[in-house]
């Protein structure tokens, strides 16, 4: 007479064979190469995009002057001839413009693939001061 079968004898058989062991590290090694194969192609993708002459800065738009000129924003703006549109630090551009006095607010986007907008906004002057030949302004602020 036979004993009847347990499910605990059936896990033991199934342990007991490779084949099982097997298709668990190759589906191990096979998400392991899927992994590598991912992050090599990240790193091409992100090498590619900040470093191909197509995403070079090529013109920066200024809009909102009137005191000061756009070859004035521009040239406190410091934006490298050569600079890559992905790697340009947009808040450092817009704290560097919103040092100077003129400037109330500024706004920095990237506007692919080649140019970079600056909108700013400039204070308006409510009082002018004449101090032994300095010459002061002062807005409502």
């Amino acid at each position: 007479m036979r004993r009847p079968r347990s499910k605990y004898n059936d896990r033991v058989r199934k342990r007991r064979s490779g084949s099982d062991g097997i298709s668990r590290l190759l589906k191990g090694v096979a998400l392991l190469v899927c992994l590598i194969v991912l992050g090599l192609f990240t790193d091409r993708c992100f090498r590619f995009l900040t470093a191909d002459p197509f995403f070079r800065v090529e013109a920066v738009d200024v809009q909102g002057t009137s005191a000061l000129t756009e070859k004035e924003v521009r040239k406190i703006a410091a934006i490298p001839g050569a600079a890559n549109i992905f790697r340009l630090d947009m808040d450092l551009v817009a704290a560097r413009i919103n040092r100077h006095p003129w400037i109330q607010e500024v706004t920095v986007r990237r506007e692919f693939p080649r140019t970079v907008k600056i909108k700013v906004k400039e204070r308006v002057p409510a009082v002018y001061v004449n101090q032994k030949n300095r010459f002061f302004i002062a807005d409502s602020e």
